[in-house]
């Protein structure tokens, strides 16, 4: 493969040699699989303060725009620094 700084400053033999539909042929397929919860319930309430009850019981924020939490809080960041390394650099 070529080596190039910028995919736009390519040249025509350069696209030619590094095109992505090659390049991922007899690549395994990834699938990513749904994180779909156990159950989900419904739980309405009669006031605000209801509301502000209840996120005090369970430890979260609730605010009038939440449409659904999880339970215990999801940690939506526990994985970002995570990278897959290919080890044959070493």
């Amino acid at each position: 493969m070529t080596n190039f700084n910028n995919l736009f400053e390519m040249d025509d033999e350069q696209k030619k040699e590094n095109n992505a539909r090659e390049e991922w042929q007899g690549m395994p397929e990834f699938v990513q699989e749904k994180d779909e919860p156990y159950q989900k319930i419904i739980v309405r309430f009669e006031s605000k303060e209801d509301v502000d009850e209840f996120a005090r019981l369970i430890g979260q924020n609730i605010s009038p725009q939440t449409k659904s939490i999880w339970h215990p809080k999801l940690d939506v960041g526990k994985n970002a620094g995570l990278r897959w390394v290919d080890g044959l650099d070493e």
